[in-house]
Parts: structure tokens; C-alpha cells; sequence
């Protein structure tokens, strides 16, 4: 039997959003010809905190950066905003609260609405070696710009952990989930220890009410 801590990433691990911080950083090294581009980005993450949010034209608006683009230059790009945009992000009490996992023998996942050409990038930067993210079709090796598979956003969140979970040799004993975002509420529920960090207002008031524990983490 396994122990399982997931861990949301955007504003529970790292301050602020990896998706947004992406476009931001696109915008300024000119990766797309979009002149829209950053306003659009601050559109889409207004319309993720109002629970609106399509993940479908998120997931494309945020790889217009890499469109037609190889997998290999495309990972160059992401490793270099990984590291100049996201490492001076990252809180510390997370960090800690991976490893305290981690020497607990649990397996450790990263889940995020962002996409896989993000996360995967985020990931290493944890140390962590698994990670449910968006997928990024890919053909010829290049990036098509669209979607594929089921988003890990909202419920969709439950669906790939289950869909993980099904391709262990052992069976899943308990589960913790720590997340900022009221997004994130299908797999608070469904796990056996839901953790709020930094959570919005809606999610602390119902940890309060929920009797879930609420972590504050800084920088």
C-alpha cells in the first residue's frame, strides 16, 4: 500500500501563477506576434479566480509561444523561465513540506491546471519526479498549440489522479491534497487529508467551516 501527497503549484508552491508569469515572459521575449497577448493573459487568469475559466482556450492562449516550435527548443525556452522567473518564487515551508513527505516514504505529486511544458520544467525544480499536468499535442515533434486528453482542472483534477492511481501495483492507502484555489474543491473532497495554503477567501471560509487545516506560507 502507498501514500499519496499531491501538491496544486500555482500559489501553493510557488507565489503567484506559472501560467500567467509564462505569457508575461513570452510577451517580453517576443516568442509570439500576438500584440493582445499579455492583456489576454491577465483576462484569462481574471476568469480562473471567477471559476469561469475555459481551460481549453487558456491551454491555447498559452502555448502560442511554442507553436510549430521543436520540443527541444521549446524545453530550452521553458527551463530558462523556469529559472529566471520561478525559482526566487518558490516558498520554503512547501519545499519542507514535500520532504517531511517524502522521508514518510509517500509518493509525491505535483497537479496543476498549467501545462505539461510548464510543470514538467517545475517539477525538476522540486525534485519531485511525478506530475499530472495539461497535455500539449505534439507532432513531428513540434507543438500544434492545442490540447489533447483530459485537463487536470476542477473535476477533471479527480479524473487523472484516478486515472494515475490505476496504474499502480498497490493500492492507495491515504491521500493529502494542498491547494490555494476553491478550483481545486473536487479533489479537496475527494482526497482523505484536504490542506488549505494561502487559500482565497471562499476556500478559507469553508476550511473554517470544514474544520480544514489552513496554512499560511511567505517568501
Amino acid at each position: 500500500m502507498i501514500n499519496v501527497a499531491l501538491f496544486d503549484i500555482d500559489d501553493t508552491l510557488i507565489q503567484g501563477d506559472s501560467t500567467l508569469l509564462w505569457e508575461i515572459f513570452s510577451a517580453k521575449h517576443n516568442l509570439t506576434d500576438n500584440p493582445n497577448y499579455q492583456l489576454e493573459a491577465h483576462q484569462l487568469i481574471d476568469q480562473y479566480h471567477a471559476g469561469q475559466l475555459n481551460i481549453q482556450d487558456a491551454m491555447r492562449h498559452s502555448l502560442q509561444g511554442l507553436k510549430n516550435r521543436t520540443v527541444e527548443e521549446s524545453a530550452v525556452l521553458v527551463q530558462n523561465f523556469v529559472q529566471s522567473e520561478l525559482k526566487n518564487r518558490i516558498y520554503p515551508e512547501g519545499v519542507e513540506k514535500i520532504k517531511e513527505h517524502l522521508l514518510l516514504n509517500h509518493d509525491v505529486i505535483l497537479i496543476s491546471a498549467s501545462g505539461e511544458h510548464i510543470v514538467s520544467h517545475i517539477a525538476k525544480l522540486f525534485q519531485v519526479k511525478i506530475y499530472i499536468a495539461c497535455l500539449a499535442e505534439i507532432m513531428h515533434n513540434r507543438y500544434t498549440g492545442n490540447m489533447i486528453g483530459v485537463p487536470s482542472f476542477q473535476k477533471g483534477k479527480v479524473v487523472r489522479f484516478k486515472q494515475w492511481a490505476s496504474q499502480q501495483d498497490q493500492h492507495i492507502a491515504e491521500t493529502w491534497f494542498y491547494s490555494d484555489s476553491l478550483n481545486d474543491l473536487p479533489l479537496l473532497n475527494y482526497v482523505d487529508h484536504p490542506v488549505t495554503v494561502n487559500p482565497s477567501e471562499s476556500l478559507k471560509q469553508l476550511a473554517v467551516r470544514k474544520n480544514w487545516p489552513i496554512l499560511e506560507w511567505q517568501k
